[in-house]
């Protein structure tokens, strides 16, 4: 047992061989705690993207003496995270950083780093995140080197707690579009050993299924759904059972299958109310997706409603300068222009531009579109000087010297510039 299990740290994926130093080798959190200071930590697995990601909480029971000030410095950290403190949290866990690495204790080291570097993936530092996550790697490494002097305990909880860092690195890798090294991660974890556990299985299935999503390869993705769906019908995880039905329903809806998405994205959205109330980002992004489905079967009413929730919601939370609010404002815009209704349209995009160019600046896509939208319905309303104007301040923009301002008001010509946008996929 004690040859096998460290045969199985030993020969963890090639792609945790380099960079594995790095994280506390300097000490110094300072450009982290700017980075991280924003006090905005839920406790995993409290949203369907911290799936898979592990925080590993309090320890007790040690008994090494020189451990014990960095292990009550750890569990007072942890005590801080739960509670939302995370500049407060990276702190004390810099000092406990610190003993440990008087102590020798690789052990707690690798503990550190994996949470830092879950911080920093919640708030979306993912290539900083993969540098601690790797750091932890390199620390359990050093583990398993020590594992002949250990309990068999020991070696097995040491590890389990190499795979969840795994876990956590294969999700860093796919937030930062490495999906292709996130995939070979997640094919080496599922041929290890130790990934046998049903928690374990079902995270890898949710993984491959986001990263089959992420390179486009929906039928695998769907697969890899349907298979997490089944899994977890009889289980009591709403969050996973939840992102299951996401999944689902966003393949479906890609693949312009419109009657059969509603179903599992409507299950979605009722067990999302249901874990997180009414007001939750979460609730947000399934009411946008269900907006979008009724936005493309032209049932125009219903896709106001809806998106008229989904941005509701993600003011209150996320406030206005936020892209996923500003998303949901441009395919309220459209709604209103699709049901002929200038006015509204022009009202809600005013108020994205506003926003917008200040937000994003004048060359992104977003703001393009809704300026050429702007034009047009300029001259929708009859103001034909305005509506001139516009144009051509979108196509100084541009600097394409072919492209004239009336242009802009041929629909197919329209849409072939709106498309573009990260939003323009709903009309």
């Amino acid at each position: 047992q004690e040859v096998k299990a460290q045969n199985s740290l030993a020969s963890l994926p090639h792609l945790l061989a380099h960079n594995s130093q790095k994280g506390w080798s300097s000490g110094d959190l300072t450009p982290l705690l700017k980075m991280a200071s924003s006090n905005e930590l839920l406790s995993p697995p409290t949203e369907s993207r911290m799936i898979g990601m592990t925080f590993f909480s309090s320890l007790a029971g040690v008994s090494d003496e020189s451990s014990r000030p960095a292990v009550n410095l750890f569990n007072e950290a942890i005590s801080h995270l739960d509670h939302g403190h995370v500049d407060i949290a990276i702190i004390i866990l810099q000092r406990a950083a610190g003993i440990a690495c008087i102590s020798k204790n690789q052990e707690m080291k690798a503990m550190i780093d994996n949470n830092v570097g879950c911080i920093l993936y919640h708030q979306g530092f993912y290539e900083e995140s993969m540098e601690y996550f790797n750091g932890a790697i390199y620390q359990w490494r050093e583990v398993a080197r020590l594992w002949r002097y250990q309990k068999e305990t020991y070696e097995n909880r040491s590890l389990h707690q190499a795979h969840l860092t795994l876990y956590n690195l294969a999700r860093a890798y796919d937030a930062d579009g490495r999906y292709s090294d996130a995939m070979t991660l997640v094919n080496e974890i599922s041929v290890s050993p130790d990934s046998s556990q049903g928690q374990d299985i079902s995270v890898l299935v949710y993984l491959k299924g986001l990263i089959y999503y992420h390179m486009e390869e929906h039928d695998e993705a769907l697969k890899m759904f349907e298979k997490l769906l089944h899994m977890k019908k009889t289980s009591s995880d709403p969050v996973c059972l939840a992102a299951a039905f996401y999944g689902i329903g966003q393949i479906l809806f890609e693949k312009r299958r419109l009657n059969e998405a509603m179903r599992p994205l409507l299950m979605c959205l009722t067990l999302r109310k249901k874990i997180y109330g009414k007001l939750h980002t979460e609730v947000a992004e399934t009411l946008y997706i269900i907006g979008r489905v009724l936005h493309d079967q032209e049932e125009y009413v219903d896709a106001l409603d809806v998106y008229s929730d989904a941005a509701d919601i993600q003011q209150k939370v996320l406030g206005d300068e936020h892209i996923e609010t500003l998303k949901s404002l441009c395919n309220i815009a459209r709604v209103h222009q699709a049901c002929n209704d200038a006015w509204k349209a022009m009202e809600a995009c005013t108020k994205i531009l506003q926003i917008g160019k200040k937000m994003l600046g004048l060359e992104h896509p977003f703001v393009l579109e809704m300026s050429i939208m702007r034009g047009i319905l300029f001259h929708q309303l009859g103001q034909r000087e305005y509506a001139h104007t516009a144009l051509c301040d979108v196509l100084k923009i541009i600097g394409d010297p072919q492209l004239k301002p009336e242009d802009f008001l041929s629909e197919q010509k329209f849409l072939g510039t709106a498309n573009i946008s990260p939003c323009a996929g709903a009309a």
